[in-house]
């Protein structure tokens, strides 16, 4: 018999999430569930009795057809939304199918290399990834059973992303910041792009601050990077190094990783007019690692030979980007990465690839570029801190790789939390780590003067998390809250406020008991 499969959304169709076989009569036939349209299905050859061969070209396939071939196009240099031509050369007779657009951070290497795994993982051959003569500008190719498929990537800035979306030339924006209020403004035609469901958390990445390997400074505050960046400090003696003029280094105006270290460091004001532009992470280190007087930002993964600095809000004590440092974004320039899909999306594939970035495949793809995936992970770690309460509950204990973190002003957990907390689960069942104790600890900020209120707001985040994570099977053995007393950031800033404001989850092997309060 002759078979096909269910070109609507997974999200509305259980037959379209499951790929479920059913019978195909010809061009007219439709799911009994939904009514949408069949697609034929490629059938095993040699008689393997394995039934139909569907995926990634049969859903790709779709959508050519959906759409009346109208948002789709055989590259050949422009497309009928009117883009701007690519030197991508086109080969053969390639489909586009999909396409993401926005921060070079993720563009280089991260979204490319998740493409690779995703059409790995739907069956497809022959997949390579070509580099366009225009930088940041990728197309990766691979053959399918009915012929050649593309996927384009195009890294120009995460404003750039969101304003393709809007123009129908991208079905991905790819962010290193969070969408701002003008962007979900400006594309709420497609949507709300900054609900669950279209806002997809990819990985976690820090803003590295870089110098030459023979600088001897090792560490600056955030207040001296927004001086040496401002032009405000101008020599190296001023901050504790060998005396000469300071060379800033800076990505362009259009990077997501510029939008990040001008909210986190300058506080909304502009890197110094005489330092010099650098359109890419990596090309920025390497000028800076060559230049003794140098310093410059760059992604955590793209900092090659360059020197990285430790970094402190002035309180809390420096840091590095690192695995635990960034996963529980506690270092002060960590950042999350984004991949928006718009709710109103005609183009399945997008939802698709979305959710396999966020799977743990797609995570493990982020880790091997590089990034911090945010895989929960049991790391060692030796807690210090001035609440006796706190250092006895945590001495010997293993803390997760993330920290959970809330909608602003509310309990509701956020997108990336709600993830997270299958992630732990996962980790827990893991490798037996059932019998370990699991510990939720709440925190805020220290924005309150009042202790008591800071204890039962913690509290209740505590709280909040262990009735989540219950629904996943996994009871934690203590849930309290600390209010403000153990702070990771200075409170004079909003970052550093939110930073404060987290549920930590920690897992241990000895009896612990739940501290007791003096707040009623």
């Amino acid at each position: 018999m002759t078979h096909g499969i269910c070109t609507n959304l997974p999200s509305a169709c259980s037959n379209a999430a499951s790929q479920t076989h059913l019978p195909y009569d010809g061009p007219g036939s439709r799911c009994p569930q939904c009514g949408s349209a069949l697609l034929k299905a490629a059938e095993e050859s040699g008689g393997s009795g394995q039934g139909p061969k569907v995926g990634l070209i049969a859903v790709a396939a779709a959508v050519v057809i959906a759409l009346g071939g109208g948002a789709w196009w055989a590259f050949s240099g422009k497309s009928d939304t009117g883009s701007a031509s690519s030197s991508v050369a086109s080969k053969g007779n390639e489909t586009t199918v999909l396409r993401l657009h926005g921060s070079s951070t993720l563009g280089s290497a991260l979204a490319p290399a998740m493409v690779e795994a995703f059409l790995t993982k739907e069956g497809f051959t022959q997949i390579q990834t070509r580099q366009s003569k225009i930088v940041d500008e990728v197309a990766v190719t691979a053959k399918g059973p009915d012929g050649m498929v593309r996927v384009e990537v195009y890294g120009h800035g995460s404003g750039a992303g969101f304003t393709d979306l809007r123009d129908g030339k991208a079905d991905i924006g790819m962010s290193s910041r969070p969408i701002k209020k003008g962007e979900i403004e400006f594309t709420k035609a497609l949507g709300n792009l900054a609900t669950d469901g279209a806002e997809y958390v990819v990985a976690l990445d820090g803003v590295a601050a870089v110098v030459n390997g023979a600088n001897p400074v090792k560490q600056l505050t955030i207040a001296q990077l927004r001086d040496i960046f401002t032009g405000k400090v101008t020599d190296w003696a001023q901050v504790g190094g060998k005396a000469g003029a300071i060379k800033v280094y800076s990505r362009d105006e259009k990077s997501g990783t510029y939008d990040a270290f001008k909210d986190q460091v300058l506080a909304g004001a502009d890197v110094v007019k005489t330092a010099q532009r650098v359109e890419d992470n990596g090309g920025l280190s390497d000028m800076v690692a060559r230049d003794p007087l140098a310093i410059g930002f760059a992604a955590m993964h793209d900092t090659h030979q360059a020197k990285v600095l430790a970094i402190t809000d002035g309180t809390a004590q420096p840091m590095r980007p690192t695995k635990l440092t960034v996963g529980a974004e506690e270092y002060p320039l960590s950042r999350r990465l984004y991949m928006y899909v718009p709710p109103k999306t005609n183009n399945p594939l997008a939802v698709r690839f979305a959710e396999f970035a966020v799977s743990p495949e797609g995570q493990k793809v982020a880790e091997k570029t590089g990034f911090v995936s945010q895989s929960a992970e049991a790391l060692e770690f030796k807690a210090v801190s001035k609440n006796a309460d706190y250092q006895q509950l945590t001495d010997g204990a293993h803390r997760l790789s993330v920290n959970l973190r809330f909608n602003p002003g509310s309990l509701d957990l956020d997108v990336k939390a709600q993830r997270d907390l299958g992630r732990i689960a996962a980790m827990l069942e893991a490798k037996g780590n059932k019998k370990s104790e699991v510990m939720l600890l709440g925190f805020t900020d220290g924005a309150s003067n009042s202790a008591c209120a800071n204890q039962k707001l913690s509290q209740d985040r505590a709280n909040a998390a262990a009735a989540e994570l219950a629904t996943y099977g996994v009871k934690a053995k203590v849930v309290f809250g600390f209010g403000s007393t153990v702070p990771v950031a200075s409170d004079e800033t909003e970052a550093g406020r939110e930073r404060n404001r987290r549920v930590e989850v920690w897992t241990t092997d000895r009896p612990v008991q739940t501290p007791a309060t003096t707040c009623k």
